[in-house]
């Protein structure tokens, strides 16, 4: 990720106009952002890996080591999920930059293999102003989504922030992809979205990565675990497979 990395902040807001007669009904309250996080209801339905990153946990250094190890090897080695590994410092560098100190970080790749980080987002009013200044990125309006949105843009290729809503997690992608997923992005929980999110909520063990993924035919599911030194790996035949993009 590029130190000067370009960022969109993406804020939609979504309602009805009222009539003369009728007055606006009040925003709806933010939601705990760290709460609502860890719900991972906002998992989109087309996802075909993800990889669940716990950012306080003492053991993350040696687990991403014993990742590293594992991932040489021929079965995981070419897998596009494992780019989240080579990812991780820049998020982490990004993440400083702008002050944000979250428990977790989710990595994930839609259909068509666009990478997305998420991490927790904030009600705090601003706050999409705040980073962008950390960034030394300015707000400017995104025009053809389909509902009112800010965004913030660095003038070189790099990465993109997205936010949907306030409290919503922060998302964070290439810039040159941050189009294609918003336009394509089906944001209604599906088989696959629902099936990680259940996959994540049940992380009883706390792994420091939890690693899941379907294979390129999508009859195959796998998830590792890792803490520390420690790798566990499970996984079994799926009765359904993700529906590819466009279809």
């Amino acid at each position: 990720m590029d130190t000067h990395c370009a960022l969109a902040l993406v804020m939609a807001f979504v309602g009805c106009q009222p009539s003369a007669r009728v007055a606006p009904a009040p925003p709806a309250p933010c939601a705990d952002p760290a709460i609502s996080f860890a719900t991972y209801k906002w998992l989109p339905a087309k996802v075909h890996a993800l990889v669940s990153v716990q950012l306080q946990d003492s053991s993350l250094p040696t687990s991403f080591a014993t990742f590293e190890k594992f991932a040489l090897g021929p079965f995981v080695r070419d897998a596009p999920w494992t780019r989240f590994a080579a990812d991780f410092p820049d998020l982490r560098a990004l993440l400083t930059a702008a002050r944000l100190k979250p428990r977790e970080a989710v990595f994930f790749l839609t259909s068509d293999d666009i990478g997305v980080w998420a991490v927790p987002g904030s009600c705090e009013r601003g706050e999409f102003e705040r980073i962008a200044a950390a960034l030394a990125l300015v707000p400017e309006q995104v025009e053809g989504l389909p509902s009112a949105a800010i965004a913030a843009r660095h003038p070189r290729t790099g990465h993109a922030l997205v936010q949907f809503s306030p409290g919503a997690p922060l998302w964070i992608t290439r810039a040159e992809t941050v189009d294609a997923l918003l336009t394509r992005l089906d944001t209604s929980n599906g088989s696959a979205g629902e099936f990680f999110a259940e996959e994540l909520r049940d992380n009883r063990g706390g792994s420091a990565l939890r690693i899941c993924f379907f294979d390129a035919s999508g009859s195959r599911y796998t998830r590792y675990d890792i803490s520390g030194a420690n790798l566990s790996m499970s996984g079994h035949n799926t009765f359904w497979a993700p529906v590819p993009e466009g279809q």
